[in-house]
């Protein structure tokens, strides 16, 4: 915010599902029928309108009243519409902060006693995971060539949080300043387009 500090493996006949720019996509996953989908998002958040994920995420902000950055807004709302909590996000910046877009999703800490709230958080978020891996095999099935760098992944973070940012993110903090720049945009433009894919698949 003002930078917010069960899957199905297969082999695939079809060569566009299996690749990413005639690449194999990582691990080969692939989108689960519907059934498996739903059971991953069971026990999450409920799901949201689009206008409903719009308006939490215009309230949503940090601890110095900081609001979501504009370009990584309407991400966080599409992954909020989906039932996908998020806990902070950038849309990345090159004089401060990271260089590069990420939003950050994590289940919310169950109320039970600490020993069984820590496996249950585990749970939720492999849950999450396995469930936005759902997303990014299909919006991947769909797109014909994209950068190996700039491909969305699934960092693991602090407390068993994580973060989609672009492959390559990281090494942008080692990048020459021009570099920085024409990445930064491409990989906003790569999270604006998984933002929108969700958007397509509201339920």
């Amino acid at each position: 915010m003002g930078c917010l500090s069960a899957i199905s493996i297969r082999q695939s006949d079809n060569p566009r599902q299996s690749h990413v720019g005639g690449r194999p996509y990582p691990g080969d996953v692939y989108p689960p029928d519907p059934i498996l989908t739903d059971h991953l998002s069971s026990g999450l958040r409920p799901r949201l309108s689009w206008n409903e994920a719009i308006s939490e995420t215009a309230q949503l902000s940090d601890a110095l009243g900081r609001r979501v950055d504009e370009l990584i807004a309407p991400v966080v709302a599409a992954l909020r519409a989906h039932g996908i909590p998020t806990t902070a996000s950038c849309q990345g910046h090159l004089k401060w902060g990271l260089p590069f877009p990420w939003v950050e999703v994590c289940a919310q800490l169950p109320q039970l006693p600490p020993e069984d709230a820590e496996e249950s958080l585990r749970k939720q978020n492999l849950a999450l995971r396995a469930l936005l891996l759902t997303h990014l095999a299909e919006f991947y099935s769909q797109r014909a060539s994209v950068p190996f760098d700039t491909i969305l992944c699934l960092r693991p973070y602090v407390m068993r949080q994580f973060r989609i940012q672009s492959t390559g993110a990281e090494t942008l903090t080692l990048a020459p300043p021009h570099w920085r720049q024409a990445k930064l945009t491409e990989y906003r433009a790569e999270m604006t387009s998984f933002g929108q894919f969700l958007r397509t698949r509201e339920r």
